[in-house]
């Protein structure tokens, strides 16, 4: 009880502090705008542009996850270190692959191109694999209608991994509706957060 108690209050946290791109409402920074220059000035060989793109990304993944880190031992400071850090870096990971839609939309949206791309590139590394895309929506409206929101949207990803080179036979789409949200307060602060489509992968 007490980890999740953590968990919940951690995630209430993150929903507004968190700088990924959600529905239109929310912030939508560019997670690739620290300074290549300065990366590469810390670096005596030469640097590429794709590997400082990645460099600065895992900076920017690891400044995210200890901000998380230090604020989780803020509101719980009883929390051991071992279990704060791994929470933080859950949380994290969350934020960086999965899809999110803005409010009763099913269309993917440019800004997670990025996400799909790396999800393919994952699933293509791991041929013995098959990727499950678990649709989601916020409480509001009917079950049904969630349920069928939560499909359209899992399909929609399905549909842009198969153009982008995974076999559609590889790919499962699954629809939890509203039975699954991350956060439960009913503004959107929350509801962002519930309407999205995660990355599953089974072992075959």
């Amino acid at each position: 009880m007490k980890k999740l108690a953590i968990l919940i209050a951690t995630l209430m946290f993150v929903a507004c502090a968190s700088p990924k791109p959600t529905s239109t409402q929310a912030t939508q920074p560019d997670n690739n705008s620290t300074s290549k220059t300065a990366v590469a000035a810390t670096s005596s060989a030469p640097v590429t542009e794709s590997t400082t793109s990645a460099s600065s990304i895992a900076q920017n993944d690891a400044a995210a996850t200890a901000k998380l880190t230090a604020e989780i031992q803020k509101i719980h400071p009883e929390a051991d270190a071992a279990s704060t850090a791994n929470l933080a870096a859950e949380i994290q990971k969350l934020h960086n692959e999965s899809v999110y839609f803005d409010f009763d939309e099913y269309v993917v949206k440019p800004e997670f191109r990025d996400i799909l791309e790396k999800q393919a590139s994952n699933f293509k590394s791991h041929k013995n694999v098959v990727v499950v895309l678990d649709g989601n929506a916020d409480e509001r409206g009917s079950a049904a209608y969630n349920l069928a929101l939560g499909e359209k949207r899992s399909t929609s990803v399905k549909k842009a991994l198969v153009a982008l080179g995974v076999p559609s036979s590889k790919i499962k789409v699954v629809s939890y509706g509203n039975t699954k949200p991350i956060l439960d307060c009913h503004e959107e602060k929350c509801w962002q957060e519930n309407r999205r489509v995660d990355f599953v992968y089974e072992q075959k």
